[in-house]
């Protein structure tokens, strides 16, 4: 097949990122590759996003075409809006970028050209790290391999960019981000990929620019919201892997995901050690098994296990080094 017989759908969804929304439409208008479809999903953003996208749009007359610009009418949050990208994408193959980000112009061209040469469902690349005036390389290990018991909740692994999937491996099956996830979106979806692709390839190449700029301290109502929302999504993903039979063959991951959920009780202002030990308490008996969490914080862990809970609810100051999980 022609390679550009083939269609590529990115989805970009946007709420108020009127700072960096023209860098990140201009990087995907100017891909050396042509037939894209450009699905744009405003979430009710309220600054001056749209009306700069809409005059970037304007120096690309030519691709006007291609470009779907779907408003909702009420703020639907992270996961409406990735689940509403996926169900307007027509490409037989799907990618995301995130408004703040950008791409270089082979990018695209480059994932579509592994993933034919492979015969692959899914290519995953490392990406740049932008913050501030500072550029890093974000790559995976040598020779790594897409393995849910072994890659655990690894952001390379698990967001949405820097992923060209098949069509028939996310749009033609019922994977949509949970309702109301907006943390862990991307992994509650791609998860789930993973277990019905037939092959994944690692191409150890970035083309893809994270912006993270200094980020504010998150609020305590916010750590809570982000802590529940873990929660939720271990619990609808452990149902998902029960019900397809598939908890026993990725049993490793699914405890791996258990106890990261719960780490944020161990962290912030509102440190709840007896909620800790009761939620998911078989995960704490592999404490040591965890081996992506260094281990001194397995020991601390595995003292918190261990030590009466008043002992450690009295001292919970020291535990706001413990290590975390994005």
């Amino acid at each position: 097949m022609d390679n550009n017989t083939i269609k590529i759908s990115i989805g970009v969804p946007i709420y108020n990122q009127q700072k960096y929304i023209a860098e990140c439409a201009t990087s995907l208008f100017n891909q050396t590759y042509h037939n894209i479809e450009y699905v744009f999903v405003n979430d009710c953003s309220t600054d001056s996003s749209m009306k700069i996208l809409l005059e970037i749009i304007e120096e690309y007359p030519h691709l006007k075409k291609n470009i779907k610009i779907i408003n909702h009418t009420a703020n639907m949050g992270l996961w409406g809006s990735r689940n509403t990208c996926i169900e307007n994408m027509e490409g037989d193959y799907l990618t995301f970028c995130d408004p703040d980000d950008w791409i270089e112009p082979v990018a695209l061209a480059k994932m579509l050209d592994i993933a034919l040469s492979n015969n692959a469902d899914m290519v995953c690349l490392p990406y740049y790290e932008n913050r501030l005036n500072k550029q890093t390389k974000i790559l995976y290990k040598p020779n790594a391999v897409f393995d849910l018991n072994c890659n655990y909740n690894n952001v390379l692994y698990y967001n949405f960019w820097a992923k060209l999937i098949k069509k028939d491996i996310l749009k033609d099956t019922d994977f949509r981000v949970y309702k109301n996830i907006d943390c862990w979106e991307d992994l509650c979806v791609l998860v789930r990929c993973a277990t019905i692709a037939n092959k994944i390839v690692i191409h150890n190449t970035p083309y893809y620019h994270y912006r993270k700029e200094n980020q504010i301290s998150i609020s305590n109502q916010r750590h809570s919201e982000i802590l529940e929302q873990h929660l939720e999504c271990t619990d609808l993903l452990t149902q998902w892997f029960i019900q397809n039979n598939l908890a026993d063959k990725y049993s490793y991951f699914i405890n791996h995901l258990k106890f990261t959920a719960k780490i944020k009780m161990l962290r912030g202002a509102n440190i709840n050690i007896k909620r800790w030990k009761e939620t998911y308490p078989e995960t704490n008996k592999m404490i040591f098994s965890f081996h992506q969490i260094p281990l001194i914080y397995r020991i601390l862990f595995k003292a918190v296990d261990l030590l009466p809970t008043w002992i450690t609810q009295s001292t919970a100051s020291i535990y706001n080094i413990f290590y975390t999980t994005k």
